[in-house]
């Protein structure tokens, strides 16, 4: 593919692009001109004049009344509109949904944690209970019982 084809070729796309309300770079309530088409192209002022084809094309599209092009290009972008706010409020509540459902979880896991150091507490307690009883036994084991002891 030449040169010139590959750009005749962008500047029919842009214009397609421009009629069906899809634009990239040129805002979609533009009006059509041959600029247009250049800017949403992506080529320079005055690329499009070499293809006089295309120019009278774009001047008969410009002067002739379309009100179905300019419905539909309305009407797309009220679409594009509606399905970015529905696609926004999927996503919202999508998130609102895992927002509750981890906010369960951490109630949950603070929950456990909290039984889990209110047993350690109470084991910490029996612990020290059991080495009281410890010492105690260790120090009547070591009294000397020798003493209290009676002859027959």
């Amino acid at each position: 593919m030449s040169k010139r084809e590959h750009t005749l070729l962008s500047l029919e796309e842009a214009l397609a692009r421009i009629l069906s309300g899809d634009t990239r770079r040129v805002p979609p309530d533009r009006k059509l001109s041959v600029r247009a088409v250049e800017t949403e192209a992506g080529l320079s002022s005055g690329s499009a004049y070499y293809y006089p084809e295309l120019i009278e094309r774009i001047s008969i599209l410009k002067h002739k009344s379309h009100p179905s092009v300019t419905i539909s290009g309305s009407v797309s972008r009220t679409g594009k509109w509606k399905k970015k706010a529905q696609e926004a409020e999927r996503l919202k509540s999508k998130f609102r949904a895992e927002y509750i459902e981890l906010k369960q979880l951490n109630a949950q896991i603070a929950a456990d944690q909290y039984r889990q150091m209110s047993a350690l507490q109470e084991a910490i307690q029996k612990i020290a209970e059991l080495e009281k009883i410890i010492d105690k036994l260790n120090a009547e084991l070591n009294d000397p019982r020798r003493g209290k002891i009676k002859r027959i």
